[in-house]
């Protein structure tokens, strides 16, 4: 097998990204989707703020997860068997 045939390495060789070039990758694509959008659609920038401004309240809304309860009732059923 010639080196042009191998087989790509392993995701796990992959270059990762510094921090900072990972916000600038989020901030250009969140740049050219809007200038998308602004141009095939027929949105207001109203409306693009406040979808934008819903998502800023999403993000910002911790993520709250009640796993208590289904870790007590497993622990329950095994004592009763």
């Amino acid at each position: 097998m010639s080196d042009q045939e191998k087989e790509p390495q392993d995701s796990a060789e992959k270059k990762v990204m510094e921090y900072h070039e990972q916000v600038d990758a989020f901030t250009f694509e969140l740049e050219n989707l809007i200038e998308r959008f602004s141009s095939e659609f027929d949105l207001t920038r109203e409306t693009m703020v406040g979808c934008l401004f819903t998502s800023m309240q999403f993000l910002g809304t911790p993520m709250v997860m009640d796993l208590g309860s289904e870790i007590l009732e497993e622990d329950g059923e095994e004592e009763e068997v």
